[in-house]
């Protein structure tokens, strides 16, 4: 991270947030309420994604370092625009008062599972590359 930000990364990060955020809340009302197996889709799928993403972003930025401006443009700006970890906390409280144990279980799970998934797999991917020397 530069010691000082400039002004372009602050821009950035602000105007990724501001997409992220519309692209979520798109996202939200074209789902508008599904649900799969209690989960609801919308949080999930956009919490996979920006996830999948993120963790994407991360082993490219080891081999092939960003601009400041980019890195944080997408990654704080648009993918913490795009996440929401509220929204799946709310979700899950929701169904724990009311008494939807099974489906705040698999909600939970299904959110973390994936999460997990995806870093595991980017700490595959950066052993392959290491053991390869880099040529992965």
């Amino acid at each position: 991270m530069p010691d000082q930000l400039s002004w372009q990364v602050w821009l950035a990060v602000g105007g990724g947030s501001a997409v992220g955020g519309l692209l979520r809340f798109g996202i939200g009302r074209w789902l508008d309420g599904r649900t799969t197996a209690g989960i609801p889709l919308a949080t999930w799928l956009v919490n996979v994604v920006g996830s999948a993403v993120l963790c994407w972003l991360t082993v490219r930025h080891q081999r092939i370092p960003l601009d400041p401006r980019l890195q944080f443009g997408l990654t704080s700006g648009l993918l913490g625009g795009f996440t929401t970890y509220s929204a799946f906390n709310g979700e899950l409280v929701r169904k724990l008062q009311e008494g939807l144990w099974f489906e705040a279980g698999l909600y939970l799970a299904a959110t973390v599972g994936s999460a997990l998934s995806h870093h595991f797999g980017r700490g595959v991917v950066w052993k392959a590359r290491a053991y390869a020397g880099g040529q992965a």
